[in-house]
Order: structure tokens, then C-alpha cells, then sequence
């Protein structure tokens, strides 16, 4: 069986096939999307499907900043008539070419940077021209020659420069299915088969939130991130280390910020039509009197006029906040050095006195002796969308998941146990949970002399 694998660009649309051996399998929608009206249900699986894919048949739309992996090559001998093979030289910076094998190349997207079918058109079912998706179908090692997919009449000329796209990911998504998909999902939602057996839950990409990161409360987490969880893994969780190489790991790493990048679009399209195209609010509108043909008119204008803009502004949102998160301005760090408690033996108490203050509330969800047994596990909180609250007591992450506060008196941190990593999650709070940030509300000092109470807790 193959692994299809399609490149979108803004002028190149291409469709690769990776592998072989792999499972068909395919994303499923979320519940918001099953949500929404037949029509605008298939409007947003179809606008996934065309700029995400499946798992098996992926697309790699370039705008978006990840590594999908490129190996660059050039013609040094083809036929002297119509073939659909020809010589090749291969260059990668990142990879070993010498040890690429037909497995590896098989489906990848062949694009022509220069030559006759650098520009090559065909017509499709609608007899639209468009541009001609070269997919590698075969490769010999030893002869260094590869197949396309496409008979070339006449053959490419001795030169001819292009490049192959799609490697990382693909390899990316062999890894995960081999390592994470039995907890986080195809989906990248959590929801592995294993998944239902573990506390806490395994996290759900889908919203880019990454609970212990090195980034401010409204930003990705960046690709160190992401490589510091895989390796270091988080204690006291299920989620284990993995000592991979590190460029299996940067694999992994592209293919969930690709999971995650899709689930945001999915979210973006979905709360574009949530207020007036899901199926309750539809049926609400008609027992109010109107008219349902008049509804389904205003969602096909809203199709045709309104959601083509939508998908646009929404994968340039998504593009920029991944690009930007990597610039070092986006990571959290302290202007100024730590407080060390022999030096100043009162930022204990002081960082004691703010934990036990109204001003923190800390004692709220962790206690007043900091075992996580604050009194907020015992009331019904408020949903964080409004929708009324929780139908039992306790503290819950924004997936809807029952959580626990960190017994702190037990010294295991999930996100680290370095000053630096307690300062980031006093500072930034816990995405995707009631962890406030306290980076405006206290100052430095305050932020260490917690940082400083804190640690000293499994001490005392």
C-alpha cells in the first residue's frame, strides 16, 4: 500500500506518495465541526482536507512555516527518448543521502526548478489547466536512477535542476505512529487507544496549546519546546522520555506542529459559523420564526462570499504565530538573576507570605499547605466559555478534563524542576489551565521569591 503526500504553494499544487506498508487512515472531524450544519460541515472537512490531507495522504502547504524536508538533485544522464526515468545526483544538508533507500523517496513531490517542465500544465476533470503533480514512484540506490509518475516526452536534459519535498513530515508521521499515536491519536487529539486509561489525559494538539513551554500565554510553544518534552519527557505523567536521535526528533517534532497547526484551522473555520450555522442554533432561529430556506441561503452566501476569505486570513494567522514564536524576543526570560536564598535568607518568607495572599491565591487550588488540596476542588467552577458550570466540583483544563493541582510538597514539577522553569510558569501561568499568569500582576523579585518558597516546600 502507498503513502500519498501533496505540496500546495501559492502557484504549485503537487501530490506525493510516501512509502509503502503504510495503513490507510484517516483524520476525523472534531465535535465543534460535527456541530455545524450538513453544508458547513462539509465545507470546513473539505478545506482541511484539500490544505491538510489524511494521514496517509498528506499535503504539505508551503506557506505554512514547517520543515517538511527538502532534498535537492540535478539530471546527469536521461534517455535519449520518452521515458519516465532518468539518472539523478542527490544532495540533502540535513540528511545522508547515501543511506536513502526506494522506501524513503517513494511519493515524495518532484518539483522542477529549472528545465522544460518547470512550467509543465494539464487539464483536469473541469479541462482547468493546472500544474503537473511529478511524484517519485521509484528509486535504485545503486544506479542512482529514479522513476516518475508522469512518461516525459521528450526526457528531461542533462542539468536539469529540482528538488524533492516532503521527507520530514513523511518520516515524521512514521515516527509518530510508532511512538505517540497510542496516546495523543492520529488525530494529534489525545484520544489514542490507550489514552482513556491515563491520568492526566494525554494532550490534544489541536488547539496549539502545550502546557509547559518557554513562550508567553498566548504564543506556540517553540521547536526546543517541543524537543525538551520528547526528551526529558514529564514526570509524574505517563508521558515518558524518549531517547531518540536528534534528527528523529525534529522529525516528530514538524508532524505535531503539523497536527497542531491543523486543528487551529479546523477551530478558525468553526468559529467563523458557530454563532448562526450549527444544528441547534439553526433549529433555535426556525422555532423562532424563520424561515429555514432563508437560513441555508444566507450560509451558501456566507460559503461563497465570506469562508474562501476565511480559510486565507485564517492559515496566515496560524503561519505567522508558529514563524514569529521562534524569534528569541517571544521566549520568557528574567531580566533579572535569581535571588538565592543564602544570600537573602527573607525571600523564603516572602515568597511564602505572597503564596498564602489574595493577591496570588495560589492557596486556592494548591492549599495552605501546598498539597494541592485547595478549596476549589471541592466548588463548581465556571466553564471557560460561558456555557454554565462544571456538573461536578473540581479544577478542569480547558479540554473539559478534571485536573489536580501539583502537590508541591512532593518536589515533581511537570514542566522542570530549574529555578528558570518554576519562574516561567509563575510568570506565564499553565496554558490551557486555571494556572494564572503572574507576570504583570507581580514583579520580579516577587515572581522568585516564589520561585525561591516553592522549591524550598519538599524541604521543610
Amino acid at each position: 500500500m502507498k503513502f500519498s503526500f501533496t505540496i500546495v504553494s501559492v502557484s504549485l499544487l503537487a501530490i506525493l506518495t510516501i512509502g509503502c506498508g503504510t495503513p490507510v487512515s484517516y483524520f476525523t472531524s472534531s465535535e465543534d465541526t460535527k456541530s455545524l450544519d450538513k453544508k458547513a460541515r462539509e465545507a470546513v472537512e473539505q478545506s482541511l482536507l484539500e490544505h491538510f490531507g489524511t494521514p496517509t495522504e498528506l499535503v504539505a502547504w508551503t506557506e505554512l512555516p514547517i520543515d517538511f524536508g527538502r532534498i535537492d538533485g540535478k539530471v546527469v544522464a536521461a534517455p535519449a527518448e520518452k521515458s519516465n526515468r532518468f539518472q539523478v545526483e542527490l544532495t540533502s544538508d540535513s540528511e545522508d543521502v547515501s543511506r536513502l533507500t526506494v522506501n524513503d523517496l517513494r511519493g515524495l513531490a518532484l518539483v522542477w526548478e529549472s528545465g522544460k517542465y518547470r512550467t509543465a500544465m494539464s487539464l483536469n476533470d473541469k479541462n482547468e489547466e493546472i500544474a503537473v503533480n511529478f511524484q517519485v514512484t521509484g528509486y535504485d540506490a545503486d544506479e542512482k536512477t529514479l522513476d516518475v509518475n508522469v512518461t516525459l516526452e521528450p526526457p528531461p536534459e542533462l542539468g536539469d535542476r529540482f528538488y524533492l519535498l516532503g521527507y520530514q513530515l513523511a518520516q515524521g508521521h512514521k515516527l509518530y505512529r510508532k511512538y505517540c499515536v497510542h496516546c495523543h491519536g492520529v488525530n494529534g487529539d489525545g484520544k489514542g487507544p490507550t489514552a482513556e486509561y491515563l491520568n492526566p489525559r494525554p494532550r490534544d494538539y489541536r488547539r496549539g496549546i502545550i502546557k509547559f513551554d518557554s513562550t508567553g500565554r498566548q504564543d506556540p510553544p517553540t521547536r526546543d519546546d517541543l524537543n525538551s518534552t520528547i526528551k526529558k519527557g514529564i514526570p509524574g505523567t505517563y508521558m515518558p522520555s524518549f531517547l531518540l536521535e536528534d534528527h528523529e526528533r525534529d522529525k516528530i517534532i514538524e508532524y505535531v506542529r503539523f497536527l497542531a497547526m491543523r486543528g487551529e484551522f479546523e477551530r478558525l473555520l468553526f468559529s467563523g459559523m458557530k454563532n448562526d450555522f450549527t444544528k441547534i442554533v439553526i433549529d433555535d432561529r426556525v422555532n423562532k420564526g424563520e424561515d429555514r430556506n432563508e437560513i441555508q441561503q444566507e450560509l451558501d452566501q456566507y460559503l461563497a462570499e465570506d469562508f474562501p476569505d476565511r480559510v486565507k486570513r485564517s492559515l496566515e494567522r496560524i503561519g505567522n504565530a508558529w514563524k514569529l514564536v521562534e524569534n528569541s524576543a517571544h521566549v520568557v526570560n528574567p531580566k533579572s538573576p535569581r535571588i538565592l536564598p543564602d544570600v537573602d535568607p527573607d525571600s523564603i518568607r516572602r515568597g511564602r507570605a505572597l503564596f498564602l495572599s489574595g493577591k496570588t491565591k495560589c492557596v486556592s487550588c494548591h492549599g495552605v499547605g501546598a498539597k494541592g488540596d485547595g478549596p476549589n476542588l471541592y466548588a463548581y467552577q465556571d466553564k471557560p466559555d460561558g456555557s454554565g458550570k462544571y456538573k461536578v466540583p473540581g479544577v478542569f483544563d480547558d479540554w473539559g478534563n478534571k485536573i489536580q493541582p501539583r502537590d508541591l510538597t512532593r518536589g515533581i514539577y511537570r514542566g522542570g524542576r530549574r529555578p528558570l522553569d518554576l519562574y516561567r510558569r509563575i510568570h506565564t501561568g499553565i496554558k490551557g489551565t486555571p494556572m494564572t499568569a503572574f507576570g504583570t500582576a507581580l514583579s520580579e523579585k516577587e515572581i522568585w521569591d516564589l520561585v525561591n518558597y516553592v522549591m524550598s516546600i519538599p524541604f521543610q
